[in-house]
């Protein structure tokens, strides 16, 4: 009997001192809170949106930042002014503690989520990063299906950095970059795409219908830049919104990162430009369904495959790609060899030779490339696209023959071509 007082006696302590730290938590009024030092109690969040102010050159830190119990949709916040707000503790949205998920909007200076317990922080609500400010995540998290957007404007990039040493998990998560943004920092495995398998039930039939979702990086608009390193479990799709630009510059792994043995495979969607500027490691799939895919500046897929369907367009630089993987082209796939421009003397002459190679291949079965010998396809130089090109294989290469096929009738419509270029 006294065991069972005495612990009845420590609950209630307990129970009393939890909401004495409740009680001491700061709490905003009239919706704002202009920060002019820490507060280590936290701050709960009302219904409504809380504006956090931290102004100049000044740091402070919030040791919680969570959403009221009871509240029926996501607390949320905007950060304000110039300096810099960590949000410090574990395992919660872009605040923490044990209630519900909060939302951000990082309107100017900089955002830093500050889990302190690595490797096991869940992010969930959504972030929203607007023009010149950044949000920083500084441990190892997985966006628990948290969506992020980016908004940048000319001359002032929206930017959500990674911490040094720190990678990010997208488990069915969505980024979106809308214009002159940036994803950077990071360490060995940088941006981590996961996936959310779901599994429900069919009213009329009973069987079990299993859902994947997968991590997705959607961009809009010019000047999307990510320059952290990308690794993928199973599937990361990139979607580019028609005359929009993603360029990957950082290493692309497929080595699965706790998947090792899934396949794994870089999709392509939307009508826009997707550029690799960086290396390609692992086997990996990359498959082009709509839009561009931009090669100009890589001479190597290593150990990649890579699939275009009809309609897409492959841009290529004045040097070929080696690959060990394989080449699926179907359909009619235009090859955008606007950086050949380059090779255009002053008088108006082309460099152009008679067998351009596109790809040289170095694995041991190449034998997907007699499909393509003797297939015209369109060639495209800045504004002018013309049918123009038969593809030729020959020493595991596939090179570019220039039509028509007379030596006269080439130099002509070449020298058209160079013309166009001198016009770019």
């Amino acid at each position: 009997l006294n065991t069972d007082t005495n612990m009845k006696k420590t609950l209630i302590t307990l129970a009393a001192l939890a909401m004495a730290s409740v009680a001491q938590a700061a709490t905003p009024e009239d919706g704002k809170k202009t920060l002019e030092a820490d507060i280590t109690d936290g701050l709960w969040l009302p219904a409504g949106t809380t504006e956090i102010t931290v102004n100049g050159t000044d740091s402070y830190s919030i040791n919680a930042v969570t959403a009221f119990q009871g509240v029926a949709t996501y607390g949320s916040y905007t950060k304000e002014g110039t300096g810099t707000l960590t949000i410090n503790g574990n395992n919660a949205g872009w605040g923490t503690g044990a209630h519900s998920p909060v939302n951000a909007t990082v309107n100017a200076g900089k955002l830093v989520i500050n889990f302190r317990d690595t490797n096991s922080s869940f992010v969930t609500g959504t972030a929203t990063v607007n023009a010149g400010a950044t949000l920083e995540l500084t441990q190892n998290e997985t966006l628990e299906q948290a969506d992020v957007t980016l908004n940048g404007s000319e001359g002032k990039t929206a930017t959500m950095q990674l911490g040094s040493g720190a990678y990010q998990v997208m488990k069915a998560s969505t980024i979106t970059m809308n214009g002159y943004t940036a994803i950077t920092g990071g360490t060995d495995h940088g941006l981590i795409q996961d996936t959310v398998i779901t599994k429900t039930t069919n009213e009329e039939t009973g069987e079990e219908v299993t859902t994947t979702t997968n991590g997705k990086i959607v961009a809009n608009g010019k000047e999307n830049k990510i320059s952290t390193m990308l690794s993928i479990r199973s599937q990361m799709v990139m979607d580019v919104a028609d005359q929009g630009e993603l360029t990957l510059t950082n290493t692309i792994k497929g080595n699965g990162y706790g998947n090792a043995t899934a396949a794994k495979s870089l999709v392509k969607e939307g009508a826009g430009t997707l550029a690799i500027a960086g290396t390609v490691e692992n086997t990996i799939a990359i498959n082009v369904n709509e839009g561009a895919l931009d090669l100009s500046s890589v001479t190597t897929l290593a150990a990649a495959s890579l699939n275009l369907v009809d309609g897409t367009t492959l841009i290529l630089g004045d040097q070929s790609v080696s690959m060990s993987g394989s080449l699926t082209m179907a359909g009619d796939i235009t090859i955008d060899l606007s950086a050949w421009c380059a090779n255009v003397d002053t008088e108006g002459y082309t460099t152009f030779t008679p067998y351009m190679t596109l790809f040289t291949f170095t694995g041991e079965d190449t034998s997907f490339l007699q499909a393509y010998d003797g297939v015209n396809v369109s060639i495209k130089l800045h504004d002018y696209t013309t049918n123009l090109g038969t593809l030729k294989v020959a020493d595991n290469s596939l090179q570019l023959v220039p039509e028509p096929t007379t030596a006269t009738l080439s130099l002509l419509a070449l020298a058209g071509l160079a013309a166009r270029c001198r016009r770019k």
